[in-house]
């Protein structure tokens, strides 16, 4: 099965408004997802310290890996209110464990969650690289750029970084088929 991006805005806010009436862990696991190249392991690896400085502002962007990874300004506002009303601080998880907050949600925890909310909705081929996937896609959107993308996903060619994406042969035409002399 092919893991493929959610692809239209409406299919994100959607999900991100159902996630939100169930958990709002999950809601902000989901948004932080589909806006940074993270990975699901990766995000749930973050710690409160990891996005927030000293003074508990956000961050504008953190380290991890050898990755510069911004957070958005779409992002901040929600990260500052979901981390106030868990009441983090420091070493806390950022996606934490229901029923043992001193550990991080696991991967397969997070996986049957937003697989669930995604099933509820439709949404086809999902899963927690769908959400990296996403987010890689609609910089392709935004920016038509496929050296762009072909750095950012580190992929030998830029055929491979577009299908990585889930670009389709048709959205490329449609594309090309915009522009003449």
């Amino acid at each position: 099965m092919r893991i493929l991006p959610i692809k239209e805005i409406s299919k994100i806010r959607e999900m991100l408004t159902v996630l939100e009436d169930k958990s709002d862990r999950d809601a902000m696991l989901f948004h932080l997802g589909v806006n940074c190249l993270l990975t699901i392991t990766q995000l749930l690896e973050l710690k409160y310290k990891d996005v927030f400085d000293l003074y508990r502002h956000v961050k504008t962007e953190f380290i991890v890996k050898d990755r510069l990874i911004p957070i958005t300004a779409e992002v901040r506002p929600r990260l500052i209110e979901y981390t106030e009303r868990w009441e983090m601080d420091g070493d806390d998880w950022l996606f934490p464990s229901y029923r043992t907050p001193t550990k991080a949600l696991t991967r397969a925890q997070a996986w049957r969650r937003l697989k669930k909310v995604a099933e509820e909705l439709d949404i086809k081929y999902f899963s927690p690289r769908a959400m990296q996937k996403t987010f890689l896609y609609h910089i392709w959107i935004r920016t038509h750029d496929p050296k762009l993308m072909q750095k950012i996903t580190r992929k030998n060619t830029v055929g491979d970084a577009l299908h990585y994406i889930g670009v389709t042969e048709m959205e490329l035409s449609r594309l090309y088929g915009n522009y003449g002399i």
